[in-house]
């Protein structure tokens, strides 16, 4: 039977997976410290951790500031998914995650070119809703130009992507 790890060996194996130097990621004037093994596909880090996998900026908060409430959330004051600096790193509510997300412009609703996840630019959005109140274009059309899909379309046309710039277009 294989020996259980001991608290110390955990340790010492992750900080060897961890790169304190190459970062060019920075809060407060101190670098990120970057995780350099297994990610999610959302980009968070992993560690293989007493049996399970757990998050990275979990695991760095605690064996920096010892146990803590399992409902709280480790939040980054650097917004870099792969940093366990424990001076970067915060605790907070559901909620308060979920203000420093829009704060910070990370929501997946957020607005435009501020969310990583948009396909478009501005004025691709722009372009679209011209082409689509032109009459000249159906949205499957428009679509196939822009490469997204027709829902995308839909929804831009409607106003429920890129609401901010959909109200200046109807001034």
């Amino acid at each position: 039977m294989k020996r259980q790890a001991t608290e110390k060996e955990y340790q010492e194996r992750f900080w060897t997976k961890v790169d304190r130097e190459k970062s060019n990621t920075f809060y407060s004037g101190t670098r990120c410290w970057e995780w350099n093994d297994c990610l999610t596909p959302q980009g968070y880090g992993q560690y293989y951790y007493n049996g399970k996998m757990i998050s990275i900026h979990r695991y760095s908060y605690f064996i920096s500031f010892g146990k803590f409430d399992s409902k709280l959330f480790v939040l980054h004051h650097c917004d870099n998914k792969k940093c366990v600096n424990p001076n970067h790193l915060f605790l907070g509510t559901h909620l308060e995650n979920m203000q420093d997300m829009n704060k910070k412009g990370r929501r997946r609703d957020s607005a435009g070119e501020k969310n990583g996840q948009n396909k478009l630019t501005e004025k691709q959005v722009v372009k679209i809703y011209e082409m689509y109140h032109s009459g000249d274009y159906l949205q499957k059309e428009i679509g196939k130009i822009f490469g997204v899909d027709n829902a995308t379309i839909s929804r831009i046309i409607r106003g429920k992507r890129w609401s901010y710039l959909f109200n200046k277009l109807n001034k």
